[in-house]
């Protein structure tokens, strides 16, 4: 018997599932934004499609200036924030990351701030960064 395990998605809170900024620019934080147009939907396809998805913000232990811990009480609030949110939308089978440092171990993770390394080419030219990218190039 092969015993598979469900692969595990890690999807961004802030700037994924949920607005990261208001209309003036200022963060929702330490509030939770509202619902980005499709998360629902998306967030209800990876989990209808039998994957774990786990749902992870980059504020469960630090302060918004990534300097100092946030009280417990605090991070809890956020979790719980966050859960009630998936609940109201029928997401019960999407887990809230509980706070430790990092990001949750996953197999893909989706982040409004990622880039996908699909080799040293394209991700030099992604940023922005032609010269050095042919010369990688011209290095095979």
């Amino acid at each position: 018997i092969v015993i598979r395990a469900r692969p595990k998605y890690c999807v961004d809170w802030d700037g994924v599932c949920g607005e990261e900024r208001r209309e003036d620019g200022s963060i929702w934080w330490p509030e939770i934004g509202p619902w980005l147009p499709g998360a629902v939907e998306g967030l209800r396809a990876l989990s209808d499609d039998g994957l774990t998805v786990i749902c992870s913000t980059r504020f469960n232990v630090l302060e918004y200036d990534q300097q100092y811990p946030r009280p417990a009480a605090d991070v809890n609030r956020d979790i719980l924030a966050i859960r009630e949110r998936l609940d109201a939308a029928y997401l019960q089978d999407v887990l809230v990351y509980e706070p430790q440092w990092g990001k949750p171990p996953a197999d893909v993770y989706i982040d409004e701030r990622g880039l996908r390394h699909a080799g040293w080419f394209t991700t030099l030219l992604t940023l922005g960064m032609n010269e050095a990218a042919y010369e990688v190039r011209a290095s095979r």
